[in-house]
């Protein structure tokens, strides 16, 4: 099985307060099976008609046949697609008859799948009626914690247009309708809910390990100087004079200083002190 993406494990299962599950129509095809736990290839839909495959891990003593089966909060994680179930109990199998399979028999049909959970906000798009959260939820003593990412977006209602998404960084708690998938394999799904939990949650993401954008610290320094600079006036220092151009500047300022004390503009000066005659006794 391939390895666990998830943050380190300590002596024990420390369970963090990120999670995401689904409520959906899940078709369950071929399994393997050990030690009664069973991995099945399982599918479901979204809004736009597209399938999305997965696996789920289920512990139970029997295989679980194949067909379609109603599942309710399902752990869900997205980076790879996969799902746990803790037992077979929480299915809800739909019968033959009823299942879509007999074009002559009526079916049930399909339901939205349905997102809900507890996540970090690591971006928001300039209008804020979309966003990017992600996080980790525990499946199972085998694999763990495993990442999801998934984006939620506001409808361009009258009854959404009032509401913003969150802050980078806050957490929150949603309810969501899956609609598509894009490339990256990121589910995006129509805001039902959103409540925001916590704004500082940096030590929940560092204890998830959950990169933060790059921060250019030197040019934050730059900009820190220059602007205090601008404030204060400031300006860079002009280097030292040569020694021709030294004397140069000092025989212009002896001449400026002699003219000034011929044309009378300088200012008071102390005069001279006065010489005393010593007078003779014969005179």
């Amino acid at each position: 099985m391939a390895a666990a993406s998830r943050p380190p494990a300590s002596g024990r299962s420390n369970k963090w307060p990120t999670n995401l599950s689904i409520c959906a129509d899940l078709i369950l095809g071929m399994s393997q099976s050990e030690d009664s736990v069973h991995e099945v290839d399982a599918s479901f839909g979204s809004s736009d008609g597209s399938e999305h495959n997965g696996k789920l891990n289920i512990w139970s003593r029997d295989p679980v046949g194949q067909g379609l089966y109603l599942a309710v909060n399902v752990a869900i994680a997205t980076h790879p697609l996969r799902l746990s179930v803790s037992d077979a109990y929480n299915l809800r199998f739909v019968p033959e008859a009823i299942d879509g399979t007999d074009p002559d028999m009526p079916c049930l049909p399909p339901g939205p799948t349905c997102a809900k959970g507890t996540a970090i906000v690591i971006s928001v798009s300039e209008d804020r009626k979309s966003c990017v959260v992600m996080g980790f939820t525990y499946l199972n003593k085998t694999h763990q914690w495993q990442k999801f990412k998934i984006r939620l977006v506001f409808e361009a209602t009258i009854r959404w247009e009032p509401w913003t998404c969150s802050p980078v960084g806050t957490l929150v708690d949603f309810e969501a309708l899956i609609t598509s998938m894009d490339d990256e394999h990121t589910f995006e799904a129509v805001i039902r809910r959103l409540s925001s939990i916590e704004a500082n949650t940096k030590s929940l993401q560092q204890a998830l390990q959950m990169s933060s954008p790059a921060v250019n610290r030197a040019a934050l320094v730059r900009q820190a100087r220059a602007a205090g600079a601008a404030a204060r006036g400031l300006r860079q220092p002009s280097p030292s004079p040569s020694p021709s151009t030294a004397s140069g500047t000092s025989g212009a300022a002896s001449a400026l200083v002699d003219d000034t004390v011929q044309t009378g503009d300088a200012g008071p000066s102390t005069p001279p002190a006065r010489k005393h005659r010593r007078l003779n006794a014969s005179s």
